[in-house]
């Protein structure tokens, strides 16, 4: 009678873990669907789209723009060959102006952007999938270091903690590298398509390594912009960019506003550059 009781128990028991399996096995799915969807749907916040954007795949999506000989306007035709008579090479290798070199005018990676999309992926990520992000945000940083501290450095020891910094980065994106998180992997895919933009600042002396200057350069016209009901006209619109422009950039030389503009409206007179550059009449 024992032996009976203890067998139904056993079976029982298997039946639980059975079921308790089975369980396990659809909340597992829930949870990568529900990952899956919250995903898309942080991807979808950062995305500037319009509010009714297609969410489904088309297969065979319609091509956009305006058909071949519809409208007021059509493609220019390349010149054929008996049509061209001569053939000019354009050579561009400083200002037109002053002839400095185009160094000065090299793009870089906002660093500030990187960092901060790095700390949304180690907050989201847990075990293995966070240590990528965590190592290429202290790289990032270390850079950030590196740079204030290029007045102290000998410069064989900054060349050589910036080179180590370069590899270090190359091996934290390599292609070669298996990354199996897909917001990691599309990440040093990024990386890899501005490689030569990211630690450029090291480098270049008036290269900053962020666009906050920039950003705090461009908030009080858009604060100007926003309190005033915006520009009612493209000319309107046009008109604010040019006097903002002029007015920061006099700033930022010290050239006194109203002197500028007076010598602006002459007729006759060209007012001094703005630019660095020697105007034409020096």
């Amino acid at each position: 009678m024992n032996e009976l009781t203890g067998l139904r128990t056993r079976e029982s028991l298997l039946g639980e873990i059975v079921e308790l399996k089975r369980q396990l096995a659809e909340a597992h799915a829930v949870i990568l669907k529900l990952s899956g969807q919250i995903e898309e749907l942080q991807r979808a916040g950062k995305r500037q789209a319009v509010p009714f954007a297609r969410r489904e795949h088309v297969e065979h999506p319609k091509k956009r723009g305006r058909k071949h000989g519809k409208g007021q306007f059509k493609n220019r035709e390349k010149p054929k060959a008996e049509e061209i008579s001569e053939t000019k090479k354009a050579e561009l290798s400083g200002c037109p102006d002053c002839q400095c070199e185009l160094e000065n005018w090299l793009k870089q990676k906002c660093l500030s952007r990187l960092l901060k999309d790095l700390k949304e992926l180690t907050e989201t990520k847990v075990r293995g999938a966070v240590r990528f992000a965590r190592e290429v945000k202290e790289l990032l940083q270390s850079a950030l270091t590196l740079k204030t501290q290029k007045d102290q450095l000998p410069v064989k020891q900054y060349a050589r903690q910036a080179k180590t910094l370069e590899v270090r980065l190359d091996e934290l994106i390599d292609a070669k590298r298996k990354l199996t998180d897909p917001d990691n992997a599309r990440f040093a895919k990024r990386l890899r398509k501005h490689r030569k933009h990211v630690l450029r600042f090291l480098y270049v002396d008036g290269l900053d390594a962020t666009n906050n200057l920039a950003e705090r350069q461009l908030r009080p016209a858009v604060i100007t912009r926003k309190t005033n009901g915006c520009n009612r006209t493209n000319e309107g619109a046009q008109s604010h960019a040019i006097l903002g422009s002029i007015l920061a950039t006099c700033r930022q030389q010290a050239v006194p506003v109203l002197e500028y503009l007076i010598k602006l409206q002459k007729f006759g007179e060209t007012p001094p550059s703005l630019t660095g550059c020697p105007s034409p009449d020096t």
